[in-house]
């Protein structure tokens, strides 16, 4: 006896559907991996992990993805510092040296935004 088309068919979805719940349960633990893996070799690679497993679906295990991500979470770093610095040099009994250094950190910070913004865009 034959298996009948409707029977052939739902077998086939339920095998690719089961496929499906397989890869996604494996997908992020290789991602995590890949990422754990590409962070070893930094100079902070607790803080690298940290910083992008949590965009790790997105990532998955591509190289590119990784460094438009850790471009992404820099870039959210340095405008997130560039903001304390800015109220920092706003606030009262500053010396002008320390505005001035300020200052100058400011306009590094910007230069960096700048920087970040350019290579997240190539």
């Amino acid at each position: 006896m034959g298996i009948s088309n409707c029977k052939k068919s739902l077998i086939l979805f339920q095998l690719i559907l089961q496929l499906t719940i397989i890869h996604s349960a494996i997908t992020p633990q290789s991602s995590t991996e890949f990422i754990k893996s590409s962070c070893s070799s930094t100079t902070y690679p607790r803080l690298c992990f940290s910083s992008l497993s949590v965009h790790a679906n997105a990532i998955q295990t591509s190289p590119r993805l990784l460094a438009t991500a850790a471009l992404s979470v820099s870039l959210s770093s340095v405008k997130s510092t560039t903001t304390q610095i800015l109220k920092l040099s706003h606030s009262h009994g500053l010396s002008s040296r320390d505005v001035s250094a300020l200052n100058d950190c400011l306009e590094e910070l910007s230069d960096s935004v700048d920087s970040l913004a350019a290579s997240i865009s190539e």
